[in-house]
């Protein structure tokens, strides 16, 4: 691996803090492939081909939730892939023979068993992960491995920095070995940038499926239904004031409690929402009065999302155990910001 991987900034901008373009990613494998790849390729603006609609999907079975996010349409499009590497008797032999032909290493672990990581639990025994997680791992020495996660996620009093960069950690490859002896996938990302250029190229794209699926009807199937946009909301705000969740009680993903479900999906919310404004302002600036009053929309939705963060967390903190109707009236903001949002998105739609 050359030098350059282990001294570029991935998750942090020059300044040291957090880059807001990889923040507003909302997920891992996201993440991942978008440090690695600006890095490798150089783009501008190589972020433009992750843009995603910010329509609100959640996932209801007998009144229980299931699912909150927003509809995903950036693994759709087959621009980018995970090629596996399966030679070598463990996981850092497989990490270097990686290394070694000069491209970083994207690794699918059992993240429980990484101390590193806040999902760290030293109790857990199964050979498969519970949470679903990827990072990359971009160089390495005759005893160690040097890597990159979401500083975030990261247990720092359990992180041991590279020593030229802060916000590479590192990692012996006896302990990455005995931790991840039960199961590892490792590979590299495959990028098509064709593809990729497509999608950079069609952005409005993104905003018109945001305009176009906020009244989208609910789709039943034998799990229940799943709400879009308009309707998600309005579920959420009846969820709340049924008072049947708890702070405390297992996530829908098996892997967490629902709070910090919450905080999770929310901040998938809002960044999907802030990639969009960040997109408006840098390719439009003050010179579309449609995109600026879309941008302007988006940060108030962000807004109201960051208020039930707050509002949930502080009294989770407080102790308070039922999540219940005092939120309802936060949702019903978010549904009156999200509704001006859509104008906006009509106004700009039909400008471009």
């Amino acid at each position: 691996m050359t030098k350059d991987w282990l001294n570029a900034n991935y998750f942090r901008n020059s300044s040291g803090g957090i880059d807001a373009t990889v923040d507003s990613l909302c997920d891992c494998l996201s993440q991942a492939s978008y440090v690695i790849g600006k890095q490798k390729f150089g783009i501008p603006d190589f972020y433009r081909a992750y843009l995603n609609e910010t329509t609100v999907k959640l996932k209801l079975r007998n009144d229980k939730l299931m699912y909150l996010g927003t509809i995903d349409g950036v693994w759709n499009k087959d621009m980018i892939d995970i090629f596996l590497h399966n030679e070598g008797a463990t996981p850092s032999e497989k990490v270097s023979g990686v290394l070694k032909s000069g491209e970083p290493a994207v690794i699918h672990p059992i993240v429980e068993r990484l101390p590193f990581q806040e999902l760290y639990d030293p109790d857990y025994t199964e050979c498969e992960p519970k949470s679903e997680h990827y990072f990359s791992i971009i160089g390495e020495d005759d005893d160690s491995l040097f890597f990159v996660d979401n500083p975030a996620i990261i247990n720092k009093d359990k992180f041991t920095p590279y020593r030229e960069n802060s916000e590479v950690g590192s990692i012996s490859k006896k302990e990455f070995d005995k931790a991840l002896e039960d199961f590892c996938e490792v590979g590299e990302f495959v990028y098509d940038l064709d593809k990729m250029n497509e999608a950079a190229e069609h952005c409005e794209d993104v905003f018109r499926l945001s305009y176009d699926n906020y009244g989208k009807e609910a789709v039943p199937d034998e799990d229940g239904y799943t709400f879009y946009g308009a309707e998600a909301i309005e579920k959420l705000g009846e969820l709340f004031e049924k008072g049947s969740m708890s702070f405390g009680q297992e996530a829908p993903t098996r892997d967490r409690d629902l709070m910090k479900y919450f905080l999770w999906k929310i901040w998938h919310i809002k960044g999907r929402r802030n990639l969009q404004a960040q997109y408006l302002r840098e390719t439009y600036g003050d010179n579309s009065k449609s995109a600026s009053e879309l941008a302007d929309a988006l940060a108030d939705s962000v807004k109201y999302w960051e208020l039930l963060n707050n509002n949930m967390y502080k009294d989770f903190l407080k102790g308070k155990e039922r999540i219940d109707s005092k939120y309802v009236q936060i949702t019903d903001r978010i549904l009156s910001a999200e509704n001006r949002m859509n104008k906006a998105y009509r106004g700009f739609i039909e400008a471009v």
